[in-house]
């Protein structure tokens, strides 16, 4: 019995490990891609209400001109908020029903290049699936 006890743990314990590895995506925050774009994070979205995700982005990931946010499965985005390091806020113009594998153009961002300390989103999922949105930066 307890043979099988600890079997039963160690199946578990590497099927928890494989789902924290694999929810990603394998992207980790501040990897660039090969079209120069900073991943700042993702977070799934509820379909009852709407969440409001805080994407904790800092300095150490660079400075910005502009970011992009994508979706893989239907969304309804209420707010977008991006704080930069001197506290100024910047209220993205992004709010809207955005389809499955939407994909917002490019934002540019106020002011000089700059480091964001952390970005608000206010959104639900719509469809049958939870949502995920990711964030990216452009240098």
């Amino acid at each position: 019995m307890q043979r099988l006890f600890l079997i039963m743990a160690l199946v578990l314990s590497v099927g928890v490990t494989a789902c924290a590895v694999t929810m990603s995506g394998g992207a980790e925050v501040g990897a660039v891609s090969d079209n120069g774009s900073v991943y700042l994070g993702w977070h799934l979205l509820s379909k009852k209400k709407s969440d409001r995700e805080v994407y904790v982005v800092g300095a150490e990931h660079g400075q910005f001109k502009s970011l992009y946010l994508s979706t893989n499965h239907p969304v309804e985005v209420k707010r977008v908020v991006v704080t930069f390091d001197n506290g100024e806020a910047f209220e993205v113009p992004v709010t809207g029903k955005w389809g499955k594998k939407h994909q917002t153009p490019q934002i540019e961002l106020p002011g000089a290049v700059r480091a964001i300390t952390k970005i608000h989103v206010v959104a639900r999922s719509t469809g049958k699936h939870l949502a995920k949105v990711e964030i990216y930066g452009m240098r």
